[in-house]
């Protein structure tokens, strides 16, 4: 038996019945009402198409580092989770970021990617 949708996916879905794309996920992180169950959607989203919109959710990203608006954070953890190989420049970015807090991001994306290149890095900067 399928499990009943969530009413806030009900929302989303009605709202946006494909996906919106990387540009209009983002703007609804920067609102102040967009909370919750729609982050949690949006964040699923962006991971389901995050291979099709690599380089714009990796570039749109980068954007959000240099603003430091907060919403930063939440698409790193979406880079991440979405294992994007051209992630690994902004990985070692972040790696090597004079903001502290930014490198376990980094640390934790190329230990997802789990590749040579990944591993070489994070033994190059003392993160294995």
């Amino acid at each position: 038996m399928k499990q009943p949708l969530d009413p806030e996916e009900q929302r989303w879905n009605q709202k946006y019945p494909r996906f919106p794309g990387v540009a209009k996920c983002v703007e609804l992180l920067h609102r102040s009402n967009v909370q919750g169950a729609w982050v949690d959607i949006i964040c699923y989203k962006l991971e389901k198409h995050a291979r099709d919109n690599a380089n714009e959710l990796i570039a749109v990203t980068r954007a959000e580092l240099e603003r430091e608006s907060g919403v930063e954070r939440i698409l790193l953890h979406v880079v991440i989770d979405s294992q994007l190989p051209a992630a690994i420049d902004l990985f070692a970015e972040l790696l090597q970021s004079p903001d502290e807090s930014l490198r376990p991001y980094g640390v934790q994306g190329l230990k997802r990617l789990d590749s040579k290149e990944a591993r070489r890095l994070l033994w190059k900067y003392g993160a294995l």
